[in-house]
């Protein structure tokens, strides 16, 4: 798609990134609002390791599906992370992506599947230092 994709980079004890696990219910669009007002964005996950981290907390926090910054608003298909990362990490259930545009990470199976985006979910953000 025109980008060289970035190597991925995690590491669970925090090496340049640090999340914030909002259990407050919201739309995709609210809780990406709502992250970079915090100066953040809505998560983008890099690799296995940080996918699973992320679905290991959001697990422990008792969330069911869990808003990720992931998404194919722009044009059907063609999904993007609102950071603007050009990861090529991708974990999508099989049967995934459907029609809908927004993304979210289940705790439980560590998988992707897209979701209306107005419905309402917890969400991660996450923070670069």
């Amino acid at each position: 798609a025109g980008y060289v994709c970035k190597k991925p980079y995690f590491n669970p004890n925090g090496g340049g990134k640090s999340y914030r696990f909002f259990k407050r219910l919201s739309t995709w669009d609210i809780a990406r609002q709502l992250c970079e007002q915090l100066k953040g964005s809505l998560v983008t996950i890099d690799s296995e390791a940080e996918n699973d981290f992320l679905a290991r907390e959001s697990g422990n926090r008792g969330f069911s599906g869990t808003w990720i910054g992931y998404n194919d608003k722009d044009v059907e298909g063609t999904f993007k992370w609102v950071s603007g990362a050009t990861t090529c990490y991708k974990k999508w259930l099989s049967g995934q992506p459907s029609p809908s545009d927004c993304v979210f990470l289940n705790p439980f199976t560590k998988y992707w599947s897209t979701s209306t985006c107005g419905f309402i979910r917890p969400y991660i953000c996450e923070f670069n230092f």
